[in-house]
């Protein structure tokens, strides 16, 4: 509950177009709830499975720059994600008569539930790996409290990896 609470405020904080606004959270009878922005899209891993599981290197490169975008945002206000993968990414739709154009879909960063500030919350231990193996460097499995801005990049190019190849970054 700790980290849901911490990871609204820590999303509402940001503002970049390549991570999900949160617009505020709060708690009621059924438990705590965040209100984010709707993004019409799906994710990055439900558009790699409508594209036949491969995409063409020219739009991947296109929709990792986006993801690296936000990265830098959210890095630069000291903050870290430490679960980036294709499931984690929102894909907003291009506008009509834009899609037609070859553009891609704007990708959004969502579920910073294991984000790390900079400052030390007491939520995250020592000596334990938090994220998705497939995707998070030796390090981040270790000990996911240590990591650093490094683990998302690390986590990009897996991602990247898996959008080129067709296959899952293996464990």
């Amino acid at each position: 509950l700790e980290r849901f609470r911490r990871e609204a405020q820590v999303i509402a904080q940001l503002n970049h177009r390549n991570i999900v606004v949160v617009y505020d959270h709060d708690w009621d009878a059924e438990g705590d709830y965040i209100v984010m922005e709707y993004v019409e899209g799906g994710t990055l891993r439900d558009y790699l499975k409508q594209r036949g599981g491969v995409l063409p290197v020219e739009e991947a490169v296109a929709l990792v720059r986006g993801i690296v975008q936000g990265l830098d945002h959210a890095h630069r206000k000291n903050l870290i994600h430490r679960d980036i993968k294709p499931a984690n990414i929102l894909l907003e739709k291009a506008a009509e008569g834009v899609a037609e154009s070859g553009q891609v879909p704007t990708p959004k960063i969502v579920d910073f539930g294991l984000a790390r500030t900079g400052i030390d919350t007491g939520v995250s231990l020592s000596g334990y790996g938090m994220g998705t193996p497939a995707y998070m460097p030796p390090e981040q499995r270790r000990d996911a409290k240590s990591v650093n801005h490094t683990a998302d990049i690390y986590a990009i190019g897996k991602t990247l990896y898996q959008l080129v190849s067709g296959d899952e970054p293996d464990n």
